[in-house]
């Protein structure tokens, strides 16, 4: 997604009436989908879910830091087991 411009859509995969859906894979499979209109709300579909998951994917990494951080400041504060024997 990272190097899409604003040209890229539907039309950067225009319809191939010799290609099978289940030959193709990802946005390839836009290619098709012989109505273009369909072709292109598909494409906004498939955009929209990949921005959501990826966004999905950061917040989880994101609380995934964050628990972390404030586990090891808790070790940090938990006095030394040795040191008390």
């Amino acid at each position: 997604m990272a190097g899409r411009t604003a040209a890229d859509g539907p039309e950067a995969y225009p319809y191939d009436p010799s290609l099978r859906m289940d030959s193709q894979r990802g946005l390839d499979r836009l290619r098709c989908v012989a109505d273009r209109a369909l072709a292109a709300n598909l494409f906004v579909l498939f955009e929209t879910a990949e921005r959501n998951s990826a966004a999905a994917t950061a917040g989880e990494r994101e609380l995934e830091a964050r628990r972390m951080t404030e586990l090891k400041a808790l070790q940090s504060k938990r006095p030394n087991r040795d040191a008390l024997a």
